[in-house]
């Protein structure tokens, strides 16, 4: 998973720098035809989702049906570290999938603006949409014992630490930190990029900026106010 993560970090960061030296050395590369990049860009995408969508599927049946066996080939350890592991890695496939479907969907009304591919790109968002409610509710298949709070109560982060022990509070709390602390890392370099694109092409990205930094201000004072001793 950290090298996937890495080679997608390492593909988007050389993507934009190519762009603006591009921009930069020639000028105005915004001004040329996109559309069949556009077209082909999302057709990635769609084709990445539903691999992601049929991985999903397999994967959740088969996670479904050796919690069921109790998997006699696992002693209780292995399976509970099985069914961990693998949940995580559904959470984690049918948010990309449902990310990358509304990027090939937003592309198409925005840009490319090609019927058929617009409803498909709506049909396989709706369906990823759908996959990851089902995800979510699986946690409670896989741990009926241990009276873990609905995906959508109100309440559901407190509820889910009350329902988690010591050892399970520290992974999630541990986590949670380096994720938030990677996503205000890359909001800040997002924010940079868009500044520079700005700059460079004179195509306004002022909103998305004023958006982000909104995001990152509410962000660490939400943290700040969480971890506040009471």
């Amino acid at each position: 998973m950290k090298s996937f993560l890495k080679i997608v970090l390492a593909l988007g960061i050389g993507f934009l720098v190519g762009f603006l030296i591009i921009e930069l050395l020639y000028g105005n590369v915004t001004a040329l035809d996109f559309s069949n990049l556009y077209f082909w860009l999302s057709i990635l995408l769609l084709l990445l989702s539903v691999g992601l969508i049929i991985f999903v599927c397999l994967t959740s049946n088969i996670l479904l049906k050796k919690n069921k066996q109790q998997a006699k080939n696992l002693n209780e350890d292995d399976l509970d570290r099985f069914k961990y592991n693998t949940f995580n890695q559904l959470t984690a496939a049918s948010t990309t999938a449902l990310v990358m479907s509304l990027v090939a969907l937003a592309i198409q009304i925005l840009n490319a603006e090609i019927m058929w591919l617009i409803i498909t790109s709506g049909i396989i968002f709706t369906i990823t949409v759908i996959l990851s409610i089902f995800v979510g509710g699986i946690i409670n298949s896989l741990y009926p014992e241990r009276n873990l709070p609905n995906p959508s109560d109100k309440d559901y982060a407190d509820k889910l630490f009350e329902a988690s022990d010591d050892g399970e509070i520290h992974v999630m709390a541990k986590g949670l930190y380096r994720s938030t602390q990677l996503t205000m890392t890359l909001l800040f370099i997002s924010m940079v990029a868009m500044i520079l694109y700005s700059i460079i092409t004179e195509d306004s990205q002022v909103f998305s900026i004023i958006i982000i930094g909104l995001i990152m201000i509410i962000n660490q004072v939400k943290y700040a106010k969480e971890i506040k001793e009471r």
